[in-house]
């Protein structure tokens, strides 16, 4: 006979199915393999703004939970879009500062 069941065997061994350090590792391989999967979905993002792709088309192949992470890769890439074009042009351009006190220039102080 075969028993099947999702709790330890022994409930007093519970504690070796409970592993820290593993549980760190796979935290930790978890994040690695989201953050490269955010990479390559913001790299499909910014192409498919650029080429003007259908993006119903882009997200149709993918899982949902992908699709999510896709749709929100692509609206940080249209709200950086948004922030550029009404950017002031004027407010990164460099001033030019004087060398020294002695430089020709216009102060609002007077001479000692």
């Amino acid at each position: 006979m075969l028993i099947v069941s999702r709790q330890p065997f022994n409930p007093r061994d519970a504690s070796d199915y409970d592993d820290a350090g593993l549980n760190h590792q796979f935290d930790a391989y978890q994040r690695a393999s989201d953050k490269a999967l955010d990479k390559q979905l913001r790299q499909q993002a910014w192409q498919l703004i650029d080429t003007g792709r259908d993006v119903e088309q882009w997200i149709s192949g993918m899982t949902p939970a992908t699709a999510k992470r896709a749709l929100e890769q692509l609206a940080d890439i249209v709200e950086l879009h948004r922030k550029d074009k009404y950017a002031s042009p004027g407010i990164y351009e460099p001033t030019q500062q004087p060398v020294s006190a002695y430089d020709e220039g216009d102060y609002d102080d007077e001479p000692f």
